[in-house]
């Protein structure tokens, strides 16, 4: 591997100079600034540059810059750290770490080269470095990255530990109150008089100052303040920020290339929506015009929402004609390399218009590749985006030939991607055994939208033994995914709450639950697919029925199967089969009677018998929840943050759902904040005319559910238990709305939960 490569030749260059130091010299917090600035100049990479270069070439290009100054500065324990801050993040690897044990075993009473060991070691041996550095800190307290690296360990799923995590925390802060890492620590602490103190001396310390480590401070600053001050205080506390903003929106943005990002924030916690709208106008990254084409999009989208696939064709060709307006404004507005995903959304509504023509589709679709593969392997390439453009070709019946080449083209670049990801040693610090499980499960998508799109274009094609090949490929994988299904539901008792880096899996475990009913009627659809290509109809039709009944239980809740696009199919396909009205409404109800048999609990909805502990959190009006205030009625418990995308759709259905339960003496709706930033809750909740109950329930849900993927739904009874649990908001309108409801009534009426029960719920 390169980045080895040029590791090892960096350590061997630095090792005699490290070899050589005192034991118990006195130690810095900080690099000299100079070294400060040289180090953050290697390690630089520009958006422009992030965009147009694989992760890999610019990875290199920072190994290269640091080597150089490795070998200006020869040992340096700043320069290496970098190097390990870089390259190895939370991984690790064998022959990185054993460069380093070379001057541990040499001289094992140095700090840093104990250190540095140690850090080499996280990630492929964590408990190692964890004794290595407990053991440091007992001979050597004062050297402070001990206290700094065991904090953030402690952070991790698999090593997750609160109590420790603050007191190696406030041990960094005690011995270098001034470092930029003591302000990230402070970050996690929880509000303290302590914590106030601290913040209030850096806010003295960097105030008015405009070098680029101060001003990257200013975030965490604001943050601070937003916690260690009372609700009644935070109007202060945004006054302070609108002068920070002024402050900074007075300098060279050339020269800092991070203000955008920080303007960004401060219009956001002062509730200035004019001001982020002309920033991100104007602004010269692409993170941040990507950032506003998303909003703008989400923002339409609220204002102009699509019709149903059901409408009048006239309808939605002038929808998505409106839409194709809005797209080509962005097209006209980002660079080149940004346009990827605007290329894309303009596609997708080019093949919504019935009257678009095939040359048309064929041409916008290659110009989609080409910009998918201009950003190849950088952060705006999905490797999914080939297999989209193949998809909506082959539904279309247009390049039928070049549709299975480009599907390969896109497996190819999934499969690379994982085999970058895998080339790296596979982390302690997350999901241990369970990873490379989460990690097919993230490409069973792609993997299945590949298979249907292969089935209908051989089926097209005449190349039945083909689009057979692909589909007894499918059935192996779905018959695994069947499997591990009912192994889930089997699993036993549910513990308190999840293990150490149990929670990513169980996440994984609740998606899969989930989506077995779409990718069963995905399967079917596919088989009727080849069915009519070979003209039995019959089969075709029950292929369909089959597939609809597949989604019975199904959460979101399927459209009425009549609207569905496979009931449209089927209700054409009954027409030509010489079927009555009658007939087709019998075949309906058949369906509808198995959906009403279906689960008790929709399939996103899992059982679960979690008593809340006791807590105390302040709400955003300032009232004080305790878990008195949950007993004697059953409570939805909606777990968000202002920068979650789905949490920002599920929100305006959860308001409603509030309004339809306020008042009720058995009923209620909470909901949990858990944003870094406290201060960004009040302008968002202003800004979107939210009402319901918004508890500041960060420090909470960390200690009671670990790591959590939002939006998470609880259901608790009036014991104040868990009794259901739901990730994830996939839609679904105001049917939302009743399906939650319903279960809220199922809990109050005192129902065992009928669904399966997912282990430590």
């Amino acid at each position: 591997m390169p980045a080895v490569r040029a590791f090892r030749s960096l350590v061997l260059l630095a090792l005699p100079a490290l070899l050589a130091g005192q034991t118990q010299k006195p130690f810095p917090c900080e690099a000299p600034s100079d070294l400060q600035t040289a180090i953050r100049e290697a390690g630089r990479v520009s958006p422009e540059e992030g965009q147009s270069r694989p992760p890999e070439r610019a990875g290199e290009e920072r190994q290269r810059r640091l080597k150089a100054l490795a070998a200006r500065y020869p040992g340096n324990f700043w320069v290496l750290k970098a190097y390990i801050d870089m390259v190895k993040g939370p991984m690790a690897s064998d022959e990185i770490a054993a460069e380093f044990r070379k001057g541990y075993e040499t001289r094992p009473q140095d700090p840093e080269a104990v250190f540095l060991y140690a850090y080499a070691l996280m990630g492929k041996d964590t408990p190692t470095t964890i004794r290595m550095l407990t053991g440091l800190i007992e001979k050597a307290p004062a050297f402070p990255f001990s206290w700094w690296l065991l904090a953030q360990i402690h952070g991790y799923p698999n090593f997750n530990d609160r109590a420790r995590m603050a007191t190696y925390a406030e041990g960094f802060l005690e011995r270098c109150p001034h470092a930029a890492e003591a302000a990230h620590l402070a970050a996690r602490l929880e509000r303290s008089d302590r914590l106030a103190a601290y913040t209030k001396a850096l806010r003295a310390r960097i105030e008015g100052k405009a070098d680029e480590a101060t001003l990257l401070l200013y975030r965490t600053l604001w943050a601070l303040e937003f916690k260690v001050t009372p609700l009644p205080g935070h109007p202060e506390v945004r006054q302070r920020v609108e002068r920070d903003l002024r402050f900074l929106g007075g300098l060279d943005k050339d020269k800092f290339k991070m203000l955008s990002m920080l303007l960004q924030e401060g219009y956001k916690l002062t509730g200035n929506k004019e001001a982020q709208e002309k920033l991100a106008a104007r602004s010269g990254t692409s993170v941040d015009r990507m950032r506003a084409f998303f909003e703008a999009q989400r923002e339409w989208s609220k204002s102009d929402p699509p019709p149903p696939p059901d409408a009048a064709p006239e309808q939605r060709a002038a929808y998505f004609q409106k839409r194709l307006k809005m797209l080509d404004e962005w097209v006209a507005k980002l660079p080149e390399q940004d346009q990827e995903p605007v290329l894309l959304e303009r596609f997708r509504a080019l093949a919504e218009i019935p009257d678009t023509s095939g040359g048309l589709l064929l041409e916008e679709g290659e110009k989609v590749l080409e910009a998918s593969r201009r950003s190849a392997g950088t952060v705006t390439m999905s490797t999914v985006v080939p297999i989209q453009v193949a998809g909506i070709w082959a539904k279309r019946g247009i390049a039928l030939d070049r549709v299975v080449a480009v599907i390969r083209e896109g497996l190819a670049a999934q499969e690379a991607q994982y085999k970058r990801r895998g080339e790296g040693v596979q982390s302690d610090l997350f999901g241990g055994p369970d990873r490379r499980f989460m990690e097919e499960s993230t490409r069973w998508q792609a993997n299945s939208n590949a298979w249907h799109t292969l089935v209908l274009a051989h089926a097209k094609t005449g190349r039945v033994a083909e689009a057979r090949d692909v589909l007894a490929k499918w059935e192996a994988a779905l018959a695994g995914r069947r499997k591990r299904v009912e192994e889930i539901r089997k699993q036993g008792e549910a513990r308190s709450r999840p293990g150490p880096g149990q929670a990513e899996r169980m996440r994984v475990e609740e998606f899969l639950v989930r989506s077995l009913p779409f990718d069963e009627s995905r399967y079917f659809d596919a088989l009727a697919e080849l069915a009519l290509a070979e003209r039995r109809q019959l089969d075709a039709l029950a292929f369909y029925q089959s597939g609809l009944r597949a989604m019975a239980g199904a959460s979101p809740a399927p459209p009425d199967p009549a609207r569905s696009e496979a009931g449209r199919k089927a209700n054409g396909l009954w027409k030509e089969l010489g079927g009555t009205q009658e007939g087709w409404q019998a075949w309906l109800d058949s369906i509808a009677a198995r959906s009403a048999s279906a689960l008790g609990v929709p399939s996103d909805w899992l059982a679960a018998n979690r008593p809340l502990p006791e807590f105390q959190l302040a709400d955003q009006a300032g009232k004080t929840w305790t878990l008195s205030d949950f007993k004697g009625k059953v409570t939805l418990i909606n777990v968000w943050a202002t920068w979650c995308g789905p949490c920002r759709l599920e929100l305006p259905y959860l308001q409603k759902l509030y309004e339809r339960v306020k008042g009720r003496s058995d009923m209620q709706v909470i909901t949990l904040n858990v944003d870094d930033n406290t201060g960004l809750i009040e302008p968002f909740l202003k800004e979107n005319r939210y009402t319901f109950p918004v508890l500041l329930g960060k420090s909470f849900v960390d200690s009671f559910a670990g790591a959590l993927g939002i939006p998470t739904n609880w259901i608790s009874d009036a014991g104040a238990a868990i009794r259901l649990e739901s990730t994830g908001f996939g839609g679904g309108g105001d049917g939302w709305i009743q399906r939650v409801e319903r279960q809220m009534q199922a809990v109050t009426a005192g129902q065992r939960p009928a669904g399966p029960v997912i282990p430590g719920r």
